[in-house]
């Protein structure tokens, strides 16, 4: 009775009694992994001999251990087909549903969760990939090296930042409108509350699950209306704004159900507070303060800037025999600031920082330059030259006159660039301080009218300071030269380059807020000696009285 072993590779021998002997019908292949064949993944225990090649089923055996009682339901001859169907269809090394040169069966480890499959059930965008048509997929709509709104937004372009927080706001709106709150409507508590629109009681609103992750099922579903509501709205490129139709951008349905992972994860922070009695009451007292905040700082920094230019009014008086800009300097007419790149350009971030930090001297490689900040000082359009040129001599009197410790206060750097201003004075400047070109082509245009652009050049100037004459004269004599602004006749060529264009960019040195003053680098325009002669030399073109 006892069983007979074959004695070589490919001799399969009966293990048990009352099993007959079957002559093996396969050679068996040292390289084939019957561990991992469908029959041994369903519960088959195979035996294989020293050199991994298998032998011989175990049979299933009687509990009653009765003689004659072990059955074999499993054939040999079909195992081995199967195992050479297992191999011709992936069982070579390195392919799927074989063993592969490490040992392991990839098709296995995807199954089991290892590295080469396992993604914790995660549904993405790119679950609707296969089932997207063209005009989902927007094809033809965005170049070859188009960027994806997909992409982490801190690395995004600005046109592709632009159109991402577009998506985002869509996004925002129809999880509201689907979900039936509208404004600051508490989101629903209970999920699984039938609620219904009031004014259509056949639609019935949908229910996000924010106590489950965003991946939850019901949260899917929610999600894929919300993304098929947006895509009805923009599919048509009538609808679709610059944003949305810039070419270097790339976006589809399939980001549409990406982001609106995002607008779920926001908006469960709003039902989160929304629950959460203290941080409800918090939020309310953080946003009071917050907008306080924000309504003082854009004083403050105009006031600041403007204080620290009236500091050194006596000093610009010594030296411009009396004559006093005092009532010129006010907060509405400082420079405005940004951190960033504008909207609509092609830099990101980063590159924005880069230029900046090469014009002022700050080496984008070094140690300095990754905790450095920088603004970019812009220029006025509005402001004449010779607003423009008491301003530089104002912000350079008075970092001459800080001593080194004051200096060292100040750590942003402020870089002047020919990047304009959008914004106006909300005040009417004295007619000394307006540009008249400028003036004229925007007084009549609808979006300067919330300014009163009309209500300009009524106030006169302040004394020892006077504009040219009236602004239609002002216009003609400087329509073909000076920049635009009233200022030295035609023809007159010697007056000297406004502050932008007379290499203040790259320089180190004082805004009118005195930021981003460093010890190292030059003083803007060169000195006292050199601004005084910029202002000494036109101010009497401009009818300040001597």
């Amino acid at each position: 009775d006892t069983p007979a072993l074959g004695a070589g590779p490919g001799s399969v021998a009966a293990l048990t009694t009352g099993m007959q002997h079957q002559p093996p019908t396969h050679e068996a292949d040292a390289s084939v992994d019957v561990t991992h064949t469908p029959q041994a993944e369903a519960g088959l225990d195979l035996h294989l001999d020293a050199g991994g090649v298998a032998m011989c089923p175990i049979a299933a055996v009687d509990l009653n251990h009765q003689p004659g009682g072990v059955i074999d339901t499993h054939p040999i001859g079909k195992r081995l087909d199967d195992i050479e169907a297992s191999r011709a269809t992936g069982g070579q090394e390195g392919q799927g549903g074989g063993r592969g040169k490490h040992g392991g069966s990839s098709t296995g480890r995807e199954v089991r969760g290892g590295r080469g499959g396992r993604r914790r059930g995660r549904l993405s965008g790119a679950a609707l990939q296969g089932t997207m048509t063209g005009e989902e997929q927007r094809t033809g709509c965005y170049d070859a090296d188009a960027e994806d709104v997909t992409l982490p937004a801190k690395k995004l372009k600005t046109p592709t930042r632009t159109a991402r927080n577009e998506l985002l706001q869509h996004l925002n709106g129809a999880f509201k409108l689907l979900c039936g709150v509208h404004g600051d409507e508490r989101w629903p508590t209970d999920p699984n509350e039938e609620r219904k629109n009031p004014r259509a009681p056949d639609e019935v609103y949908l229910n996000p699950v924010f106590a489950s992750p965003v991946n939850d099922p019901r949260n899917i579903k929610v999600r894929r209306a919300v993304t098929d509501h947006v895509w009805s709205e923009l599919k048509t490129p009538g609808n679709l704004g610059e944003k949305l139709t810039n070419r270097a951008v790339k976006w589809n349905k399939e980001s549409l159900f990406v982001l609106s992972k995002t607008t779920f994860t926001s908006l469960k922070e709003v039902w989160q507070v929304q629950n959460d009695s203290g941080r409800e009451a918090a939020k309310a007292r953080d946003d009071r303060e917050l907008r306080r905040y924000q309504r003082r700082k854009a004083g403050l920094t105009s006031l600041q800037k403007a204080s620290r230019l009236l500091r050194v009014i006596d000093e610009y008086k010594e030296e411009h025999d009396g004559n006093d800009p005092t009532e010129m300097i006010i907060a509405d007419l400082m420079s405005d600031e940004e951190s960033g790149p504008e909207e609509g350009s092609d830099k990101t971030l980063e590159e924005w920082k880069v230029m900046m930090a090469r014009g002022k001297g700050v080496n984008p490689r070094g140690d300095a330059f990754r905790t450095a900040t920088f603004h970019e000082v812009l220029r006025c359009p509005w402001r004449s030259e010779l607003l423009e040129t008491i301003l530089a001599w104002l912000r350079a009197k008075w970092w001459e006159l800080l001593d080194v410790k004051k200096r060292k206060r100040f750590t942003t750097h402020m870089v002047r660039t020919d990047r304009m201003t959008s914004q106006i004075p909300t005040e009417a400047p004295w007619d000394c301080c307006i540009n008249a070109e400028w003036h004229a082509e925007n007084v009549n245009q609808p979006e300067y009218e919330v300014y009163k652009l009309g209500d300009w050049y009524r106030y006169g100037d302040p004394p020892a300071f006077k504009a040219p004459g009236p602004p239609q004269e002002l216009a003609q004599t400087t329509s073909s030269g000076g920049n635009g602004q009233p200022g030295p006749s035609r023809g007159d060529e010697s007056m000297e380059a406004r502050p932008s264009e007379s290499g203040e960019v790259g320089q180190i040195g004082p805004s009118e807020g005195g930021e981003g003053a460093q010890q190292s680098g030059s003083v803007q325009g060169g000195g006292r000696e050199e601004l005084g002669s910029r202002v000494d030399g036109p101010l009497g073109r401009w009818g300040i009285q001597q």
